[in-house]
């Protein structure tokens, strides 16, 4: 019913971290169309094609409910699995936002009647991660080697990094404000 056209079911993998939380995390793939349309829906009160998908109330929620996370910028407010911007970012009152791995996000800003997607693919990184953990690396220092590896001069030029590295934070709230920029 989301108008979904590149989605399948294989595409979810589920996860348990008991420790962390007593809820699942859910980790999916959607090419840049379904994002879009994903954004879509919310951008337009929860409807698709004139159909009602989700509450308009539930929608509502997103950008009131939400809790201050002392973090400013775009991670200044958290609710319900979206981030919600901090005016000091540009971004309109009412804008909102979802993170997934890689910095991959689709961006709600219903005051422009807009949606934002950001992809990448992460497919290289993961396998080098994975091969990190197999040799017995941390998660959390091979992610940041990884990540960090390509802000080196000369490493910026290797295939790895010209194709498969993630952005920094830095760099993608830098292209968030080239965004915000060129709407005004």
């Amino acid at each position: 019913p989301a108008g979904l056209r590149d989605f399948s079911p294989r595409a979810v993998r589920y996860a348990r971290a008991p420790r962390r939380s007593m809820h699942r995390a859910a980790m999916f793939r959607l090419s840049g169309r379904d994002l879009a349309t994903f954004g879509r829906i919310y951008l337009n009160g929860g409807t698709f094609g004139g159909k009602r998908i989700l509450s308009k109330d539930w929608i509502d929620r997103i950008t009131t409910e939400t809790g201050d996370t002392g973090m400013g910028g775009l991670r200044a407010g958290h609710g319900y699995l979206w981030w919600v911007p901090a005016r000091s970012t540009g971004l309109p009152d009412g804008s909102y936002w979802a993170l997934g791995l890689g910095q991959q996000a689709v961006f709600v800003i219903p005051a422009w009647n807009t949606v934002v997607v950001h992809q990448s693919d992460t497919t290289e990184f993961i396998r080098r991660f994975v091969l990190a953990l197999r040799g017995g690396e941390k998660p959390e220092a091979a992610l940041e080697r990884l990540v960090l590896s390509c802000l080196d001069r000369a490493a910026r030029e290797t295939e790895f990094c010209r194709k498969h590295a993630f952005i920094t934070r830095r760099q993608f709230e830098r292209l968030v404000s080239l965004i915000v920029r060129a709407r005004r």
